[in-house]
């Protein structure tokens, strides 16, 4: 059963609060597993929920929070070795059935939903906003400012040493290449690979096992393809 805790309990370090507010919901479990660190301007106020739904978190996941108010929602019971960096007004949500191997979230002034039964390898990047301004000498105006998003879809794999850059959405049942720089929206079940990403194989997937499709992954791909009770 889960139950809510007080943030301050989630401390990796907890003389040094910085103003940090709001409550933790995960399983009994997950309190030696999820550490809060609070980044960024001492004095800055900081509020933050986590919800972790799953009834057990295998892994570590380790929450930067500077200031701002965010919320993070896991829905994930499976292993899960992460970092995420909350910054400013943000939001992230991943799915159900999610695998994390060495992945940095960071999440700044944008919201970041990852679906259900993704695959992520090491050393992985998300990069959801500029965090310096990038300023035009024409009318000293920032240019790119304001609000992202970052969208993956089910069933997505995303390849060793990627980087995933702000205001894109990746399909679902796509394939992201090792090293790859996504700086550009993917349509479902196409891979992509290279700097920056580009298509290299269309109507194509994966599966867990390199012998093939387990009989839910298989179900769950004809479902989705015309004639075969896709649209």
């Amino acid at each position: 059963m889960n139950e809510t805790y007080d943030i301050r309990e989630f401390l990796a370090d907890p003389s040094n609060p910085r103003h940090i507010e709001g409550e933790v919901t995960c399983p009994a479990s997950a309190r030696g597993r999820v550490k809060i660190n609070p980044v960024g301007n001492m004095a800055a106020k900081r509020f933050l929920t986590v919800r972790i739904l799953a009834d057990e978190v295998p892994g570590s996941i380790i929450i930067g929070m500077g200031p701002g108010s965010s919320d993070c929602t896991i829905h994930s019971g499976s292993r899960m070795i992460a970092k995420i960096n909350f910054w400013r007004r943000a939001s992230l949500t991943i799915g159900e059935g999610t695998t994390m191997n060495g992945v940095r979230l960071v999440v700044d002034e944008a919201d970041v939903e990852i679906g259900k039964d993704t695959l992520w390898s090491d050393e992985i990047i998300v990069q959801s906003n500029d965090q310096h301004g990038l300023v035009d000498l024409a009318d000293f105006k920032v240019i790119r400012s304001g609000r992202k998003h970052v969208r993956i879809g089910d069933h997505v794999w995303v390849g060793r040493r990627s980087l995933i850059m702000p205001d894109i959405e990746i399909g679902e049942g796509s394939v992201i290449g090792a090293a790859s720089l996504v700086t550009k929206s993917v349509e479902p079940f196409t891979i992509v690979a290279g700097n920056p990403a580009r298509v290299v194989r269309e109507n194509a997937t994966w599966c867990r096992s390199p012998k093939g499709f387990s009989e839910a992954e298989e179900a769950w791909v004809r479902a989705r393809m015309p004639g075969q009770g896709g649209d």
